[in-house]
């Protein structure tokens, strides 16, 4: 069984720091980057939000603007923090980043329009739509999946704000 694995099984059975350390050991043992994200998203599942700020913020500084999952993960770890204007500037700098996959950052747009609908005080709805607009308008979103749902999910803005859980089931 591989450390990933193993770290999250531990997790699952409610040994959180003993599986927060075998991912922390993956991280170091491994040059991919896929450990770095499992041991952010650990530390949030783990109620540890603060840390996997700290842990995604780190991860942005040493590579500036290259990977928008980074973004988007350090902007999850703000919002479980009640800092839901920090965590819609992190989902925006995603649109300036280099790499955001397939999806031409979509999925990153539509967080920004669930910040606005559940939390207006961080973002308007008018600028969160026109942040998805945007990003709906580049030849990836119009060639890939994203671009379909996303003109669905503008178009029903209701059905995002109630259909999305803003908490992982244990923190409810």
């Amino acid at each position: 069984m591989d450390l990933d694995t193993k770290g999250w099984r531990l997790i699952m059975k409610g040994r959180s720091e003993d599986g927060i350390r075998v991912l922390k050991k993956y991280c170091v043992t491994n040059d991919d980057d896929w450990p770095w994200q499992s041991y952010g998203t650990a530390l949030i599942w783990t109620g540890k939000a603060k840390d996997a700020q700290e842990f995604f913020h780190s991860l942005n500084r040493r590579f500036p603007q290259r990977y928008a999952r980074y973004y988007a993960w350090e902007g999850i770890a703000y919002w479980y923090m009640r800092r839901w204007k920090a965590a819609v500037e992190c989902w925006k700098t995603t649109a300036h980043c280099g790499y955001s996959d397939a999806t031409a950052g979509v999925p990153y747009a539509i967080m920004v329009l669930f910040a606005a609908l559940h939390r207006p005080r961080a973002i308007s709805v008018e600028d969160a739509r026109a942040f998805l607009r945007n990003r709906l308008a580049t030849r990836r979103a119009e060639a890939n999946w994203p671009g379909i749902v996303g003109r669905y999910i503008r178009a029903s803005d209701f059905h995002v704000a109630n259909g999305v859980s803003s908490r992982p089931p244990q923190w409810k």
